[in-house]
């Protein structure tokens, strides 16, 4: 997820999760999978009773950095890129029921479209700053989460004790402070009621369009797995001016690998942020005030067309900010 690892993969077990997120009994895929690194599991399979729920979708396997990722079976390598700074690979295995293993973090050698083989290298482990040094690994068929220890060959290793660390319902975890703006990075694993009007009050719409996304968990369009939608779209062209909400200090301009260009800006307990900029139009530690023009809309990051992703937080903690975005 800090929070880099939100953008990353989840994979989910195939009893669980009906397509209402309550259980369903599925029947099982006929596969069997090879554990892509040598390493022993060091995170276990934990899936949330419901599909937007708190949990663990996959299993962690230890294993270094640079060391070789084998694909579990058969496929071709339906996606290949990068979410949030870490490398995702997905090999698909069963077409008809897309059924597939995804792997992260991983510097890829492999391309998307390419035939790969069982045991083929698919790339090596990513050296990612916030995180030990480990392989995660998933399966998932259409959309559901499946366990890929209960697919594999051969007995695996037995999870490491006390690795697994259950929050009560409800909890939100507080983010790891790695630097300055770790908050910014913060994963939200509950849902975040709509409608605060503390962020209403004396705001400017960031910019003139139609909400395209709200906020909430939504399924990934190109690796269709749920994760949380963490801001909200607004439909506006590339160039068109994006403003701060509300007065404030800017607090972060940056160029992120997830969401392109953004500007972060402190309104003193609340902090909006603007991302997928073409270009940005303030420095950190500049005034602005509500509506002032901080960047122009664009497509950077991971994005795929013309929009403003707006975000919102309090007392450094994610929320919807819905109220920004809804004309008053």
């Amino acid at each position: 997820m800090g929070i880099r690892h939100r953008i990353v993969l989840v994979l989910l077990s195939a009893i669980l999760l009906g397509a209402a997120g309550g259980s369903a009994a599925v029947a099982a895929p006929a596969i069997d999978l090879d554990h892509p690194v040598g390493g022993r599991v060091t995170r276990g399979f934990a899936p949330p009773g419901e599909r937007w729920g708190a949990g663990h979708r996959g299993v962690d396997l230890s294993a270094a950095a640079g060391e070789p990722v084998r694909a579990s079976a058969d496929g071709v390598v339906s996606f290949r890129g990068t979410i949030a700074g870490r490398g995702v690979v997905a090999i698909t295995h069963q077409p008809a029921t897309r059924l597939r293993t995804t792997y992260e973090p991983v510097e890829a050698v492999v391309s998307a479209g390419q035939r790969v083989r069982r045991g083929q290298v698919i790339g090596r482990v990513q050296a990612v700053v916030d995180r030990h040094d480990g392989l995660h690994w998933g399966l998932i068929e259409g959309e559901t989460y499946l366990d890929p220890l209960s697919h594999s060959r051969g007995a695996p290793a037995p999870v490491r004790p006390n690795q697994v660390r259950l929050l009560p319902a409800g909890a939100t975890p507080r983010p790891v402070e790695t630097d300055g703006a770790a908050w910014a990075e913060e994963a939200v694993v509950t849902p975040v009621p709509v409608g605060l009007p503390w962020l209403a009050r004396g705001s400017t719409r960031p910019a003139d369009g139609p909400v395209t996304s709200g906020f909430g968990m939504r399924l990934h369009p190109v690796l269709h797995v749920w994760k949380l939608h963490d801001g909200v779209d607004i439909g506006a062209p590339c160039g068109a001016p994006a403003r701060s909400a509300l007065a404030g200090t800017v607090l972060v301009a940056e160029r992120h690998v997830a969401y392109g260009n953004r500007v972060i800006v402190d309104h003193g307990g609340t902090r909006t942020g603007y991302a997928h900029l073409a270009a940005v139009n303030v420095a950190v530690g500049q005034r602005v005030e509500a509506g002032q023009q901080v960047g122009l809309v664009g497509t950077t990051g991971w994005s795929t067309g013309c929009h403003l992703h707006v975000m919102a937080w309090r007392e450094q903690t994610l929320v919807d900010p819905s109220w920004l975005v809804t004309p008053q």
